[in-house]
């Protein structure tokens, strides 16, 4: 049996933003160090969204233990997959953590366009700036 991706449709179905597809850049909404001072965190990370039987996705997994799974039986894992129900609300994303890359699957609803998840991250930024700063002005007047 021949793979068949899953149809995008049922992906955006399942929330993946109406504007995202295979090798679209995303962004996770989570960003480095967001629990400490504004000036500690770290630029949101990057990544891009994989095929659902690309190798990368399942190289040193449970299902297949080899760094380079061969392609016919990814292929034929996912086909069983799919038939019974799984896979149908998340995808593989290729992040880059600085200078390593790292396959992590991820549900379609928590991803979001990489330019949409700078500028909300620039103003949560912002917004914690402010409470530092509300923060420090109250101690400083007791």
């Amino acid at each position: 049996m021949k793979f068949k991706p899953l149809a995008i449709a049922v992906l955006h179905q399942a929330g993946l933003h109406p504007s995202l597809d295979v090798g679209s850049s995303v962004g996770s909404r989570r960003w480095p160090y967001d629990s400490a001072h504004p000036l500690a965190w770290g630029t949101p990370h990057v990544g891009v969204i994989l095929q659902q039987n690309d190798v990368r996705a399942w190289s040193k997994t449970i299902a297949f233990s080899s760094a380079k799974p061969p392609q016919a039986e990814v292929d034929a894992h996912v086909i069983r997959l799919h038939e019974t129900g799984l896979l149908v609300d998340c995808m593989p994303v290729l992040w880059t953590f600085w200078e390593e890359n790292k396959v992590y699957w991820s549900e379609v609803r928590f991803l979001a366009p990489a330019e949409d998840d700078y500028r909300d991250w620039l103003r949560e930024r912002s917004l914690a700036f402010g409470r530092y700063s509300d923060c420090c002005h109250l101690a400083a007047a007791a």
